[in-house]
């Protein structure tokens, strides 16, 4: 096998492998799924508390009640998921486009201060 189809079957088993732990198991009610430590330590929430749940129900078909767990976590999710299949699908124009446009600094500096806004905001609006 190519060190690519490789790296597919093992990512895709991987995936595979914690959707299926997570579609099982309510994080919520699972006392062996991570907890915040900043929430436990701090009482205030991270970036990305709630993403276990926000998983759980988005498998379980409602999407609605997982985007209510974390509303950045949802944006991020939608970007991951364009930037994998920009690696995946093998069109060239395609993966051009996302590595010019969407893997860059400015990307990342957007995604930084999102990242402190949302952390700031869901705190002070207690989301």
């Amino acid at each position: 096998m190519t060190r690519t189809i490789l790296r597919l079957f093992l990512f895709a088993a991987i995936v595979g492998t914690m959707t299926a732990v997570y579609y099982l198991n309510d994080p919520a009610r699972t006392v062996w799924c991570p907890k915040c430590v900043m929430l436990a330590v701090t009482g205030y929430k991270c970036p990305g508390c709630g993403v276990q749940r926000m998983f759980f129900h988005v498998l379980h078909g409602d999407v609605i009640a997982g985007i209510r767990y974390n509303y950045f976590a949802a944006l991020v999710w939608v970007y991951a998921l364009v930037l994998i299949s920009g690696y995946i699908v093998p069109i060239k124009s395609y993966t051009k486009f996302i590595r010019e446009h969407l893997v860059n600094r400015y990307v990342a500096y957007s995604y930084l201060i999102l990242y402190v806004v949302w952390w700031i905001i869901r705190n002070v609006l207690d989301i």
